[in-house]
């Protein structure tokens, strides 16, 4: 499985990318990425490096989903957020930046726009 996937619209990776290598030689060490140096980095950066398309990633899990415009954390915690009752497993309709969460607690799921800011 490749580290870094692209099609048309947007650029899928576990964690985070490294905007000093070129796409298709990233290194090993975006797979830990914290969630605090990829958000640090300029979107500038980013986007020169994917194209200007978004980023689509996890690896932090978050509860509600937010896009700043170049990254989009996919990650509701599933397995590993500290807090049960929002643990959740994501689909995404990116092109509607709408996703559906399935909760484990409660067996139910919940369709919820994609936060912008």
């Amino acid at each position: 499985m490749p580290m870094v996937f692209e099609d048309d619209e947007f650029v899928y990776t576990l964690a985070g990318l490294n905007p000093y290598e070129p796409i298709n030689k990233q290194n090993r060490d975006i797979l830990w990425m914290s969630e605090t140096n990829f958000y640090s980095l300029p979107k500038e950066a980013l986007f020169t490096l994917t194209r200007n398309k978004p980023v689509v990633h996890g690896h932090t899990p978050v509860e509600r989903i937010y896009f700043d415009g170049v990254r989009l954390n996919c990650d509701l915690g599933s397995n590993t957020y500290s807090v049960m009752e929002e643990r959740g497993l994501c689909l995404m309709e990116l092109d509607r930046m709408i996703y559906y969460v399935y909760k484990q607690s409660t067996g139910k799921i919940e369709e919820r726009k994609v936060l912008r800011y």
